[in-house]
């Protein structure tokens, strides 16, 4: 339905990094809610709307990805490189993602150099697993 739709959405747009775990909590409520039909598939529901209004918020993922979508090549990458170096580890993660689908080797070496030198286990798997996508084995 719309509104399981836009929970998920929700999940990921306005909470994302902030608390990645949400998707999956919120995943299993609309889930649940879906195979339970009306009117028990509410409380699921409802869980999930609270976790999400009470969760920290983060658009940092949808940033990224949007500045990855309006420039291209070289200009994607020196637009994302800087938020490598930024301080909150999620911008870092987020950036890596972003990195990944640009596709080229340049963007390859920075992952890779990234993912040396990343000090937080957090930012270091998402870079783990951007170059995983990068190098198609997800």
């Amino acid at each position: 339905s719309g509104a399981c739709r836009r929970i998920l959405c929700s999940a990921s747009e306005d909470i994302g990094m902030a608390y990645p775990q949400a998707i999956s909590i919120v995943k299993a409520c609309v889930d649940s809610a879906l195979q339970l039909g009306l009117p028990e598939g509410r409380l699921p529901l409802a869980e999930a709307c609270i976790l999400l209004a009470t969760a920290p918020k983060s658009n940092s993922v949808v940033m990224a990805i949007d500045a990855a979508g309006k420039i291209g090549g070289d200009d994607c990458m020196n637009a994302l490189i800087p938020l490598l170096h930024h301080p909150d580890a999620k911008h870092r993660a987020a950036a890596a993602t972003a990195l990944a689908a640009v596709g080229n080797s340049h963007a390859a070496a920075f992952l890779s150099y990234q993912l040396d030198h990343e000090q937080d286990a957090t930012a270091k798997e998402a870079i783990r697993k951007a170059m995983q996508r990068f190098h198609g084995q997800d």
